[in-house]
């Protein structure tokens, strides 16, 4: 049974995960088209790393707080579309809209289980 729900999460994550690289390469090819920023690229890089991370293993962060999670992920978001100020549109309407989505299916869960 744990095995099954595992794999059903690796399976809903993959194309969330496709998502973030489509948003990754839109926000980058925007932003080098128009003012190329190396340094701004390499941090972009990252934040957008562990924003995958923090969504691949979100099934065991949200389980106590999810709220920390969202702010997390939130930040990382915003973060993100700072650094990057020709591709800030990509990133903010492509990465925010996975996050509510994201966060409508936990609290509603959270809401069955209270009832």
């Amino acid at each position: 049974m744990e095995r099954n729900r595992i794999y059903e999460l690796s399976i809903s994550r993959a194309p969330i995960l496709l998502w973030v690289g489509l948003v990754y390469a839109a926000t980058i090819i925007l932003q080098n088209m128009l003012d190329p920023r190396l340094v701004q690229s390499l941090i972009f890089s990252v934040v957008i790393s562990l924003h995958a991370v923090f969504h691949w293993n979100s099934h065991s962060l949200v389980k106590n707080r999810p709220w920390v999670y969202f702010l997390i992920q939130g930040l990382l978001i915003f973060v993100s579309a700072l650094l990057m100020p020709a591709g800030f549109p990509a990133a903010l309407i492509g990465l925010f809209p996975v996050l509510i989505a994201q966060s409508v299916s936990i609290y509603y869960r959270k809401a069955l289980a209270l009832h």
